[in-house]
């Protein structure tokens, strides 16, 4: 199985999100920082039946630059405006 990486946050240092990732059941997705300083810091969302985002307490910093996501639903990576950083995915 070939593994793919994908920009899903580019590098900056400004606070937004990235466009949602869909987890499907039986998959698992790794998210990772990339070009990280020391202070950065990215959490997670995951969408509610409401289609509201809510806070699932992950989060990768530099000196946990990445996360397994492994149950289903649409999640999105926040970066924090503490320094900067981009996020990609690996499928």
């Amino acid at each position: 199985m070939a593994v793919t990486e994908t920009e899903i946050l580019a590098t900056g240092t400004n606070k937004t999100e990235s466009g949602a990732v869909l987890i499907e059941l039986g998959t698992m997705v790794t998210v990772c920082l990339k070009d990280a300083v020391n202070t950065a810091r990215a959490t997670v969302e995951l969408q509610d039946d409401a289609d509201n985002w809510q806070p699932t307490g992950m989060e990768m910093t530099a000196a946990k630059p990445s996360l397994s996501l492994i149950s289903p639903g649409n999640y999105r990576v926040v970066r924090q405006a503490d320094g900067a950083c981009g996020v990609f995915k690996v499928i």
